[in-house]
């Protein structure tokens, strides 16, 4: 839904970095504040009627492991008091145990975490409201004021429908897997030469039995509407916040999804998705 809205507010630098850049699927096209003021790293989109959304995501996202963020909603405009406001909360997956953590390391005694993992794609944002919200405009604020670059990049604006399937994915039947994007080549001696490149994930899962009937319709609608190209959010457990950006990111279906009827009233299915660079 974010593809079709209007976006606005805050300052963000023109050109090839404008804040329009967060509606493409490219994560390379970044929009990059002009500080990292709190007053500049917000941004409103309009989605021209009320919606009902059930998550928020952005990816690519440049921040410090100390950034937090508030997500406001109004139901047609944002002269009255928003009806739903997150306050502001820790961004995702930043807090960790603090015995995985040196007493020296900034944030020891909060548990945030040093760095992200990956800092060369930068990190997922989500927000999953506990109930959808019906709302026309949203203002989402990236409050990381301390940001040794002096700016926020993001890289993809994504708002939608959540699915939360009645039953986790079958344990013994998924992986989380790696595949190697480097480029390799070796001189007649046999010196190896890398061009170094991410690291994509593959995530496949299936369920072996889910019901049937809003099974049918959520699987059907993600077939239809993702095919192999729309970008969808994995998120596999919302609740590890140790985890979470590790295993959850922006991606794309390598095949549609089966539907199998595996028993009276119950069907089972299949995923893999593929991480977006």
């Amino acid at each position: 839904m974010a593809a079709r809205g209007v976006l606005s507010g805050g300052n963000w630098l023109p050109g090839s970095l404008r804040l329009a850049n967060l509606q493409t699927p490219y994560l390379a096209e970044i929009a990059r504040s002009a500080s990292a003021a709190p007053a500049d790293t917000q941004f409103d989109i309009d989605l021209g009627a009320p919606a009902s959304i059930g998550g928020i995501a952005m990816g690519a996202c440049r921040v410090t492991p100390f950034a937090r963020y508030r997500i406001r909603a109004f139901y047609s405009d944002t002269s009255g008091p928003a009806f739903y406001d997150t306050g502001e909360v820790a961004f995702p997956g930043t807090r960790v145990d603090p015995q995985l953590l040196d007493w020296q390391d900034p944030g020891f005694w909060e548990g945030i975490s040093q760095e992200f993992d990956d800092p060369r794609k930068g990190s997922l944002f989500l927000h999953i409201p506990p109930q959808p919200v019906l709302a026309r405009i949203w203002r989402i604020e990236i409050i990381d004021p301390d940001h040794p670059a002096g700016r926020i990049d993001i890289g993809r604006l994504m708002m939608g429908r959540v699915w939360q399937p009645a039953y986790n994915y079958t344990y013994d039947n998924n992986s989380l897997d790696f595949e190697a994007l480097t480029d390799v080549e070796e001189s007649r001696s046999g010196t190896r030469f890398y061009n170094a490149r991410n690291l994509r994930r593959v995530f496949s899962f299936g369920f072996d039995y889910l019901p049937e009937v809003e099974t049918l319709r959520d699987v059907y609608r993600i077939a239809t509407r993702s095919g192999i190209h729309n970008q969808v959010v994995v998120v596999p457990d919302p609740t590890d916040a140790a985890n979470f950006q590790r295993d959850a990111f922006i991606g794309t279906l390598s095949v549609p999804p089966s539907l199998r009827r595996s028993a009276f009233r119950h069907v089972s299915t299949s995923y893999k998705i593929e991480e977006v660079l």
